[in-house]
C-alpha cells in the first residue's frame, strides 16, 4: 500500500520536482498549470473506462466538454485520440449536444443567456442591452 500511495502523486508535486531538477522551465510549468484538472480527468477517465465495455463507460462533465470541443475542432484529431484513450463515440457526443432545443421562437436557453447578460452588465457600459436600439433575430 505504501508503494501504491507513493506512486500516486499530484500534478503540482511532479511539476515541483521537475522544476527543482531544472527539467521544467517556468514557462512550461505555467502552460501545464493552465490546463487545470483536464489532464487529471483524462487519466482518471482512462483508468476507470479502460476495462469497461464501450456501452458501460461513464464520463465526467469535464471529459464530456473536452471530447465535444475536440471533436468540433478536428474530427481527425479526435479519432487519433480515441485510438490512444477510451474516448466517447461520436454518436454519444451528438446525443449530448442535442439537448439544446433549436425550435423556432424564443428558447429557454436564449432567455436565460439574455438574463445573465443583463444582470452582469453595468448601466454605464457601452454594451449594455438596454442601450442597444436594434434587435436582430436569427
Amino acid at each position: 500500500m505504501k508503494r501504491y500511495s507513493s506512486k500516486n502523486e499530484t500534478l503540482q508535486t511532479v511539476n515541483g520536482q521537475l522544476k527543482d531538477r531544472n527539467l521544467l522551465s517556468e514557462e512550461a510549468k505555467q502552460k501545464v498549470e493552465q490546463f487545470g484538472a483536464l489532464p487529471h480527468e483524462i487519466v482518471n477517465s482512462w483508468c476507470s473506462n479502460a476495462r469497461e465495455h464501450p456501452r458501460g463507460r461513464r464520463y465526467s462533465a469535464e471529459m464530456k466538454k473536452f471530447a465535444a470541443t475536440r471533436h468540433y475542432y478536428s474530427p481527425c484529431a479526435y479519432e487519433y485520440l480515441s485510438c490512444m484513450f477510451p474516448m466517447p463515440c461520436t454518436r454519444s457526443i451528438w446525443e449530448w449536444l442535442r439537448v439544446i432545443g433549436g425550435w423556432p421562437g424564443f428558447t429557454q436557453e436564449a432567455l436565460v443567456n439574455l438574463k445573465q447578460q443583463h444582470s452582469t452588465s453595468s448601466p454605464g457600459s457601452d454594451c449594455a442591452p438596454w442601450r442597444d436600439r436594434s434587435c436582430s433575430m436569427a
